[in-house]
């Protein structure tokens, strides 16, 4: 303690004297020195130890154990306030790194100064969990962040999750990508073809050095941008590992669809697709009688064949072929044949009855009935002693072949009596006949 001639001696003070010590205020300390009588120590309540500085509390230590600065009434273990610009500072003695918690008026800050370039980082149980870069980009589970937000998780899921609780059905867990075309912040639209956003996949290459790209969801502007809305398109692309993502499908703004090609507006079609459909080569039947579950298209050997009532007699007439072709299509339970079948120029005998094609590959339903006929395009080559030339096909119901049609010679074929079976009576070398029918099949 500094005496009264400026000189420091030790003091002794019994328990009475301690005992009998005033409190003081701020403006006149109990403990001070003779030169600055008004900072110095006090005791403003019971338990609580205060310090002034020229007249004026600056900290308070009250009977919680809690350290005001600026205030007279603690709240927390350490509370700082003031009028503005409140800070509390950790800094190197070298002045090499200045971390700072401050508070004014218009935010709360926790930071660096301009003189700091090292991360700033934090730790829980004794392990970092997040940090701030020099760059500003920030890691999260990884102490060097390759981009602005950068996570990383060892041995386990990288799982981000999106929560809304809410009783308004519209609300929903959201994430916007937004683009201005130009380098401050502020708006500027932009054109055709520019990018709007990306979101990219990568796995690891061959050599197990580095990620490489696997694919690609990306948005350009597809238009000119409106009052209100942008035009967009999506574009999925992928790659087969040894080439950059391709598109494999395109969403234009038009809603448009295109798999493996851009899709263009041709007669209001929505879905385009570069190579067709793929069905599988069993059906998988659907119960929607509105969804196309099958499709398939195929060859089939075409013959030709005398009937004995009903039932294809495939000794006569005796037939040497020299092309039997053959095609469909089926569309669900709608096929449409084609067939085409020359005769040989010799070998060939005629027979008896009437005359059908076989080795049809959908067999026509039991409750066909009456209605499922085709057409012949061209026959050549037939003989006349019986009926004549064939101009149609008519299905046999519950079977796999068709008759041939023709105008009986000996009828009007103004009439519908007129028209009869072909006979294998005129099979002859050299005969042509080549047809179409389309008819159901069976559910």
């Amino acid at each position: 303690m500094e005496t009264g001639e400026g000189t420091d001696t030790a003091l002794s003070l019994s328990t009475a004297q301690i005992a009998s010590s005033v409190d003081g205020s701020a403006g006149t300390p109990a403990i001070t020195r003779s030169s600055d009588p008004n900072t110095g120590i006090f005791f403003p309540a019971a338990d609580t130890i205060a310090f002034s500085e020229g007249g004026t509390e600056a900290m308070r230590i009250d009977s919680s154990g809690r350290v005001g600065i600026g205030t007279t009434s603690p709240g927390y273990n350490v509370q700082v306030e003031g009028a503005n610009n409140v800070a509390i500072a950790a800094r190197t003695s070298g002045g090499e790194n200045i971390v700072y918690i401050r508070a004014d008026t218009d935010a709360a800050q926790i930071g660096q100064t301009a003189l700091s370039a090292k991360p700033i980082i934090f730790f829980q149980a004794g392990t970092e969990r997040l940090r701030i870069d020099s760059s500003g980009n920030v890691g999260i589970g990884i102490t060097s962040p390759a981009g602005l937000v950068h996570s990383q998780k060892l041995a386990a899921d990288n799982l981000h999750i999106l929560d809304v609780y809410s009783t308004n059905g519209g609300h929903a867990p959201t994430i916007h990508f937004r683009n201005s075309l130009q380098n401050t912040v502020g708006f500027t639209k932009k054109v055709n073809g520019d990018f709007l956003g990306n979101m990219e996949w990568y796995g690891v290459n061959a050599g197990n050095t580095a990620f490489a790209l696997g694919a690609r969801m990306l948005v350009t502007q597809n238009g000119t941008a409106g009052a209100t809305y942008v035009p967009a398109r999506f574009d999925f692309r992928t790659s087969d590992g040894t080439s950059f993502p391709e598109n494999r499908l395109v969403i234009d703004s038009n809603g448009q669809v295109g798999i493996g090609v851009t899709p263009t507006s041709r007669n209001n079609t929505r879905l385009q697709i570069v190579d067709g459909i793929g069905f599988p080569s069993t059906q998988v039947a659907s119960s929607d009688a509105n969804t196309l579950d099958d499709y398939e298209e195929g060859t089939w050997t075409p013959t030709l064949a005398a009937l004995t009532g009903l039932t294809l007699n495939q000794t006569q007439p005796t037939l040497s072929y020299a092309n039997q072709t053959g095609r469909y299509t089926k569309v669900g339970r709608l096929v449409t044949l084609d067939f085409y079948i020359r005769l040989s120029s010799s070998g060939n005998t005629a027979g008896t009855g009437s005359l059908a094609v076989g080795g049809v590959p959908f067999a026509f339903p039991a409750d066909a009935l009456h209605g499922q006929s085709g057409s012949v395009m061209y026959a050549e080559e037939w003989g006349t002693s019986s009926k004549g030339a064939p101009i149609g096909v008519y299905a046999i119901q519950g079977t796999s072949y068709m008759f041939l049609r023709c105008v009986d010679s000996t009828a009007s074929s103004r009439k519908a009596t007129g028209v009869d079976t072909a006979r294998a009576e005129d099979v002859k070398n050299d005969l042509i006949v080549a047809g179409t029918i389309t008819h159901r099949v069976s559910d």
